[in-house]
């Protein structure tokens, strides 16, 4: 079983905006040591920061826990932004250059990221959940995060249908 070309095109996209959010974005938080990067202050001291400008109003609008972001999800945001983004990239492009579905080493290289930001996600989504379901909006939250984990899932899933198929080929083969 393989990827599709509609299928390669959603997930190249898709890995291309999760990798340029990831390495864009969440620097903001991660350097943020003393909390004050997405204040009135900052914003009104970088009137051109565009990127900024959009996470306080993420922030604001929806996930107040980037107001003042703790310890455990600027660690969180510095993985998704050092291992994490660059892993989407690479990903990305072997499967723009087809290279996911030819090499079992890219199919593993993708099922160990799929497991690792699905549970990254879950444990974000549980935090969001359990400490601050009383002030963020949660269905925003859900819909502009949940492609984080749905995404990875998918491609999991395709990724081994791919080896399933590859093993049962090789069988058949022995078989004969």
């Amino acid at each position: 079983m393989s990827i599709n070309k509609l299928e390669k095109y959603i997930f190249v996209g898709c890995m291309a905006t999760m990798s340029i959010t990831a390495m864009v974005f969440e620097p903001y938080v991660v350097f943020d040591e003393n909390g004050t990067a997405l204040t009135q202050d900052a914003l009104d001291s970088n009137p051109s920061d565009i990127v900024r400008h959009l996470w306080a109003w993420y922030a604001k609008s929806f996930d107040p826990i980037f107001l003042e972001t703790p310890l455990f999800l600027r660690i969180m945001c510095g993985v998704d932004m050092a291992i994490f983004g660059p892993l989407q990239a690479a990903i990305g492009f072997a499967l723009w250059t087809e290279r996911l579905q030819s090499s079992a080493r890219w199919r593993l290289v993708t099922l160990m990221y799929a497991s690792a930001i699905v549970y990254s996600t879950v444990i974000y989504f549980a935090v969001e959940v359990i400490q601050e379901s009383h002030r963020a909006d949660m269905l925003w939250v859900v819909v502009i995060n949940v492609p984080y984990t749905i995404v990875p899932l998918l491609l999991a899933g395709k990724v081994w249908q791919m080896e399933v198929a590859e093993d049962l080929i090789a069988l058949q083969r022995k078989s004969q």
